[in-house]
């Protein structure tokens, strides 16, 4: 359950820097899922490498998957938010179609999440 999660999380942090760096140097856009995969995980969102990542979990006292999971919505609901105010405050276009999307991600990961609370 761990390793999808971070899968996830890891996929979205390398699109978000293909994002900038593509509108940035003028190069051609990629949708997530054409992006995604493409690419093998190698940190989890806020550029927390994956071996240490288990720990991060393990120092909340999480005693069971619907803790884990519990804490993970907490987390993509976090994420959630801050998308929709960064893209309710964008004045750039482009930048609030890239928000919009960073938010749609996050709907998606807290969608599978519930999903997968239901099946603990």
């Amino acid at each position: 359950m761990f390793e999808a999660l971070r899968d996830m999380e890891d996929r979205h942090l390398r699109y978000l820097d293909f994002l900038y760096r593509a509108s940035s140097e003028g190069r051609e856009l990629m949708g997530y899922r054409d992006f995604s995969s493409k690419i093998a995980a190698t940190h989890v969102e806020s550029s927390v490498k994956i071996a240490p990542a288990p720990k991060l979990f393990d120092e909340k006292a999480l005693k069971s998957n619907r803790d884990a999971v519990a804490y993970a919505h907490t987390l993509e609901t976090k994420a959630q938010n801050l998308y929709r105010t960064l893209a309710e405050k964008s004045a750039d276009a482009g930048e609030k179609a890239i928000f919009e999307e960073m938010l749609a991600q996050e709907t998606r990961h807290i969608d599978y999440l519930k999903d997968l609370e239901k099946a603990l």
